[in-house]
């Protein structure tokens, strides 16, 4: 595969992975909404039919644009949520931590080296963060939770 195969391929392949991403916040918006009119007016307010409004401690980056006002600075919950998006779309992913090439090798990049320090290797101090995972996992189990298509 010559480089420029292979740089058409990456940006095809971060097209798609950004095409999913929208479809995917889009379509939450309908398992919200508790109707149709709701899901609409969701879905324009997303796409900025409201207009646009900074959170306060972000207002003096883009002077002239409105700031929001309201008890709550969401400028943090930006910056946390920006922080967890890029983690998402540029961290590794399960496989690529455990090193599955699937059968035949059909995973297998060899073009891309995974580091060590993010390959899984089986150890006792693994065995005990997924046992106290686990057992979060269980005592949370009590909590009561809505079934996420009550709705439907």
């Amino acid at each position: 595969m010559t480089a420029r195969e292979e740089a058409t391929g990456d940006r095809g392949r971060y097209l798609s992975h950004a095409i999913t991403f929208v479809a995917v916040v889009v379509a939450w918006v309908f398992f919200r909404a508790t109707d149709l009119g709701s899901a609409i007016r969701m879905l324009g307010a997303m796409f900025g039919s409201n207009g646009v409004q900074l959170p306060p401690s972000l207002g003096s980056l883009w002077p002239g644009t409105a700031v929001a006002a309201g008890p709550i600075d969401s400028g943090v919950a930006l910056g946390v949520s920006a922080v967890l998006l890029a983690l998402a779309w540029f961290g590794p992913n399960t496989q690529e931590l455990t090193g599955y090439v699937g059968p035949d090798g059909a995973n297998a990049s060899p073009t891309t080296p995974r580091p060590r320090a993010i390959q899984w290797q089986p150890s006792v101090a693994w065995a005990v963060a997924v046992g106290c995972l686990f057992g979060a996992a269980l005592m949370l189990m009590s909590k009561v939770s809505e079934f996420i298509y009550f709705q439907f």
